[in-house]
Formats: C-alpha cells, structure tokens, sequence
C-alpha cells in the first residue's frame, strides 16, 4: 500500500496535524489555535490516537521578520510533503486562516490531495472574510483552492454562505464546534448579584481589531452616567500601554485595571470574580476565551461575527453588538449594571450552551470521525 493510501483500520493509523504543537517551545504564548490544539492532544492521548504534528506556532509580539516566516513556511511545506511520501496516515487535519498562511496551507492541501491523503481544512480565523473581499481579482483561484479540500471544517453554521459562495458542495462542509477542555477541579458556583458593582472582564489580544478601543469608551460612557461596575482588561500586545494608561484616567480609577498578560490560571481567576465577558472584535472564528467564560457561568457581550451567534443567544446567554460601535457596547453594558442578577441568568444558559456544544469528547471524537469515514464529504 502506497503512502497516504486509506487504510482499512484509520484508527490504528497517526493523524497528520497542521496546528500549533503543544509540546513546541513558541507554544508557549497563550491564543485560541494553541488552545484548540491542546484539547486536541488530550483527547487523543486519551483515546489512543496518534498525532505527528507540523507545527504552525509563532510568537506574534514582536512578530518574526518576513524572512523568517517565509522560512519556516517553506520548511513546514516540505515537512509535509516528506511526510505524506515516506508514512502512512488515517489523513491530515489543516487548521490555518487568511493571508500568506492561507495559500501556504493550500499547498499542503494539494500535495495531501495528490498522495491520496484524505484531508480536512479548517479555517479559524475571522479575517478569512475580509481577506475574501479584498482580493476580488484572484477570488476564482481562492475559490479553487478552498474547493481542494476532502472536508471543508466550519466553527458553526453561520460560515455556510461564505463557503457556499466559494462553490463548496454542501455534502464536503462539515460544523465541528470549537472544544472546550475543563480545568482540574470543580468550578465554584455561582450565586446571583443583587446589588454590588457589575464585574466585567476582557481576555484576549489587545489590539485594535480586537475593539479594545471602543471597550474603553464603552466604559468611559459608563462612568459618564455613574453606572456601578468594574472592567478587567487581561492580556498582552500593541495597545497594552494604552490601556495601562487609561486606567489612569480620574473616571477610571477604582473601575477599570489592565493586569497585562496572564497565564491560565490566573485568568480562571479573573472570570471566578466577574459576572460578563466583554469581546467587542471586529472579526473572529469562535474565540475560546468566549467559551471558557461562559463555561464559567459568566454572561457575554460580543460581536456577531464568525460563529458567535452560533454560540449566544440574544437576551438568554448575552448580547450581540455591531463592531465599532461603542455607544451600542456601552448601552449593552448598561443593561447588566441596571440588572445585576440578569447576568446570573444568562451565565446558567451559557453553561449550558458550552456544555451541550461544545464538549471535548464529542467535537473530538466528530473530528477523528471524519477521516475514519471513507464516505463522508466524498
């Protein structure tokens, strides 16, 4: 049997993976593809399967020179193809997004395609869109490549039109739910707040596309009309000093603190002591800090973009508000600070979204799936 033949047991067989290796030393920075590869790695050691990874992470603050990730581009294009040539797999698993890595795990589609190595794509992230639009003058190419795929992964069912617009046949578009993995131990519970200051808690990148902007004015708003409550902004990157410094600010004093980058735990800390996650992005995939807050029981307010409205639902697990708008943020804010205990309400159902959607074992376990079904997406 020839290299990246379909094999009749898949399962006995290594998985080829495209994703950040949690084992790999620029791993080490926390961020929503690491986050997805570590369940990955737990389930399969778990379920006995086998994973050869080709390692995609990169530290983007300060991000490399164009040498070096053109470099290591190429490098993981040729590791990909010896590896296709030379060992068999139960397929390939290509996690990627826009840009030059969008035609660099394009390539490695093909070469997949060419060995006869089953192989499923997922792109995860949100500026895939934009990257559509703006380069209308080689769409038909793109459409081609995102064609070239056995399985065509989406985060939920509001990516079908875009793919759908691509010519992707429906049967070859497969919704795998992003995964959360539980900490060790129990979550604490929760108990309503009737009164009190409303904690609310940003994680995540902080960078413009990331609406970190309009979240500071949402909450100068805030302070404006008295409103009682508090914002954490928790995480590392170009606006940083910008947020540091607003927390200066004589409004924000006692109110808003930006602690910089922390690690897991830490962070479980921060969403054991707030009441709403905060994530005003301008383009996402699914963010798993929205998942990990709601599994903590915590009420949302984001975007609707990618698959988040596959994930809150209007006025029962939170609010959705159009990007850059930080008067509709801040109102949405508002409502929490008018009802504290509404947040309670809507963190139960969000528990239970997370719990029933998004579960490890079972998102996983459709993944593997996937390539041990000969027929599926053919």
């Amino acid at each position: 049997m020839k290299p990246g033949e379909p094999a009749s047991h898949h399962s006995t067989l290594p998985v080829l993976v495209v994703a950040p290796d949690p084992a790999s030393g620029r791993a080490r920075q926390a961020g929503g593809l690491v986050t997805r590869s570590i369940g990955l790695a737990h389930y399969a050691r778990r379920r006995g399967r086998r994973i050869d990874w080709i390692d995609t992470s990169q530290n983007n603050f300060p991000p490399p020179s164009a040498v070096v990730r053109t470099g290591r581009a190429v490098l993981r294009i040729i590791t990909f193809a010896w590896r296709t040539v030379t060992r068999r797999y139960a397929g390939a698993i290509v996690f990627g997004g826009a840009g030059a890595g969008f035609f660099e795990r394009s390539v490695m589609v093909l070469i997949g395609r060419a060995a006869g190595l089953r192989t499923a794509r997922f792109i995860v992230d949100g500026n895939m869109l934009g990257f559509y639009e703006r380069h209308s003058a080689i769409r038909p190419i793109i459409d081609r490549l995102l064609r070239a795929a056995d399985i065509v992964g989406l985060q939920g069912d509001s990516w079908r039109p875009f793919y759908r617009s691509a010519g992707v046949p429906d049967q070859r578009m497969q919704v795998v739910p992003n995964w959360y993995l539980p900490p060790h131990g129990e979550t604490s519970p929760r108990s309503p707040r009737s009164s009190g200051p409303v904690h609310f808690v940003y994680v995540g990148w902080l960078i413009a596309e990331k609406g970190i902007r309009e979240l500071l004015a949402a909450a100068r708003v805030l302070a404006a009309r008295n409103a009682d409550f508090r914002l954490t902004i928790v995480g590392g990157g170009d606006l940083l000093g910008e947020a540091e410094a607003a927390t200066n600010e004589p409004a924000f004093r006692d109110r808003v603190v930006a602690p910089g980058w922390l690690d897991s735990e830490r962070v479980r800390v921060q969403l054991a002591q707030a009441d709403v996650l905060v994530h005003p992005s301008y383009a996402e995939g699914l963010p798993n800090s929205l998942l990990e807050a709601m599994a903590s029981g915590l009420a949302a307010i984001a975007t609707p973009v990618g698959a988040i409205p596959d994930v809150i639902e209007e006025d029962a697990s939170g609010f959705l508000v159009e990007p850059r708008d930080a008067a509709s943020l801040a109102d949405a804010m508002q409502r929490y600070c008018d009802d504290p205990s509404m947040a309670f309400r809507h963190g139960l159902r969000g528990m239970e979204i997370v719990a029933t959607r998004h579960d490890l074992d079972t998102n996983c376990g459709l993944l593997f799936g996937l390539l041990d079904d000969d027929k599926a997406g053919r």
